[in-house]
This record gives structure tokens, C-alpha cells and sequence, in this order.
């Protein structure tokens, strides 16, 4: 297994590499980003993760999220059970609902939900993200 130090630096080199190349150099740039998704992968598998805890946490916000859910207005429910029948403006409940999106942080947690999901499984970060 390799050394997840060495194997940063070796990817921040690539990286700063990456940055220093002229927009034309169309095929360095795609071997160079090729082995910025190797080098990502490699690091993911070299590196330990705390599986328990972060099962724990995993159940925890998947809890949360569905009680964030709930606070969504539902337009079934809504004008007493006549739902879009009742006379509710559609563009209304989306809007409402991002807004209470917004407010209870559920993007937030469902960022976070992913995340673990792709530690459990080993997975290298999103591979079609430009270098920072």
C-alpha cells in the first residue's frame, strides 16, 4: 500500500502541472487529469476509515432527513385533502418547498449522506471535478 503523504504530494504536483499547461494542450490536459483520478482513487484506498462511526452517523442523518422531509408541505394535503384540486398554486408548494429546504439545511445533510456513502464503499472523490 502506498504512503497517502507521498501520494498527495504527488498529487498536488500533477495538479500545479495541470494549471501550468496552455489551454490548447488538449491531450496533456486529459492525461494529466486521467492521473489526477488515479492518484485520487489511490489515496481513497490507502486511506483508513473509521467504518463504525461513520455507520453511526450515516443512521443518525438518515434519521434527520427524514424528519426534514416531513416539514415539506405535501400538496395531497393541502386545501383539506383536495390537494391541486383545491385551487393550490403548483409553482406555489415548489417554491415553499425549496425555501424550506433552504431554511432546514436538508441539501446540507444530504451532502453529507453521499459522502459517507462513498467512504463506506471505498470510493474515490466525484472523478470529474476540475483540480482546486
Amino acid at each position: 500500500m502506498d504512503d497517502p503523504f507521498e501520494l498527495e504530494i504527488e498529487l498536488r504536483m500533477v495538479q500545479e502541472d495541470l494549471r501550468e499547461l496552455p489551454a490548447e494542450a488538449f491531450n496533456e490536459r486529459i492525461t494529466l487529469r486521467d492521473r489526477i483520478i488515479e492518484l485520487e482513487a489511490a489515496i481513497a484506498a490507502s486511506t483508513p476509515v473509521p467504518v463504525e462511526s461513520l455507520q453511526s452517523e450515516l443512521v443518525e442523518l438518515e434519521a434527520k432527513r427524514i424528519e426534514l422531509v416531513k416539514t415539506r408541505m405535501d400538496p395531497s394535503n393541502s386545501n383539506g385533502g383536495l390537494g391541486l384540486a383545491g385551487g393550490i398554486d403548483p409553482n406555489f408548494l415548489h417554491k415553499a418547498n425549496r425555501r424550506i429546504d433552504e431554511l432546514t439545511g436538508i441539501k446540507a445533510v444530504e451532502a453529507r449522506i453521499r459522502e459517507i456513502e462513498r467512504l463506506l464503499e471505498r470510493k474515490p472523490p466525484t472523478t470529474h471535478r476540475p483540480p482546486p
